[in-house]
């Protein structure tokens, strides 16, 4: 399971990784049009322009590729606060279960043992009156 820490390590880094992508595409637009300029052949400004093209779209790419997974991991994070959340609901109630079924155990075993001391009492004062009957 993941951590919130880790979580939040996970979405700090895809966001320097999307703002590293974007400063790499605006540096890769840059020496695209550069290289045209240097270039005297048509053809090979031809070339460089389609290779710019293809690295900008896999680079564009992976910037949404890197949004997604930012946005999966807020909502992994959420779930687990969710989760949390749940588990301490459970907890607390379970918890209030417990303390109610050691109330009633509680009760019942006061009554058993009133019961038996009333019986113990009983049969001591019977047997005092036997003792005072026989003496008697």
């Amino acid at each position: 399971t993941l951590k919130g820490s880790d979580i939040h390590a996970a979405a700090s880094s895809a966001t320097a990784e999307m703002l590293l992508r974007q400063e790499l595409e605006e540096k890769l637009q840059s020496q695209t049009k550069e290289l045209v300029f240097e270039q005297l052949s048509a053809s090979a400004v031809k070339r460089a322009l389609a290779s710019a093209r293809d690295e900008l779209a896999a680079a564009q790419e992976l910037r949404r590729s890197d949004c997604d997974i930012l946005r999966r991991a807020q909502q992994a994070k959420r779930d687990i606060k969710a989760a949390e959340r749940m588990a301490d609901e459970a907890k607390h109630a379970a918890r209030a279960e417990c303390e109610w079924r050691i109330g009633e155990m509680r009760a019942k075993m006061q009554a058993e043992l009133r019961e038996q001391l009333d019986a113990l009492q009983i049969s001591m004062e019977a047997e005092a009156r036997r003792a005072d009957a026989a003496e008697a």
